[in-house]
């Protein structure tokens, strides 16, 4: 992932995760910070930072993961989980769950956190499903 040269899809992306969560995109923020954070992040955590994508390199969705301190002791963090569209409810939610897993193990955390809106009932399923 490349927030400069990727920009268009990643404000895509990310502005439909918000009109999925909330039903509304009024809280999104500026476009220039997400992109700044987004930057600052793939620096720190490149292989946090990146998009699922097929054989034909097609994205078909995104993963935001990174690691951080929480109570005094380092964890897991989920950003966004994000699919496109067309490949909702296919199975590929399980590729961007056993990604992050792989990540949190590689990065030595067995402690992970998320946050999801409570009118995000879809997610709220897919969570629940793998124990998060």
């Amino acid at each position: 992932m490349n927030p400069r040269f990727d920009r268009n899809q990643l404000l895509a992306n990310r502005r439909d995760s918000f009109l999925i969560s909330f039903g509304h995109d009024k809280d999104f923020g500026e476009e220039d910070d997400y992109i700044f954070w987004l930057e600052e992040q793939v620096e720190k955590f490149p292989n946090g930072f990146v998009f699922l994508v097929n054989e034909k390199n097609h994205i078909l969705g995104q993963i935001e993961v990174s690691v951080r301190t929480y109570e005094n002791r380092k964890i897991g963090y989920v950003h966004l989980y994000y699919l496109v569209k067309e490949y909702r409810g296919r199975g590929f939610g399980k590729r961007l769950h056993d990604y992050s897993l792989q990540f949190f193990k590689e990065n030595q955390v067995s402690n992970y956190h998320l946050r999801v809106s409570p009118t995000n009932v879809r997610a709220l399923l897919f969570y629940e499903k793998w124990d998060w």
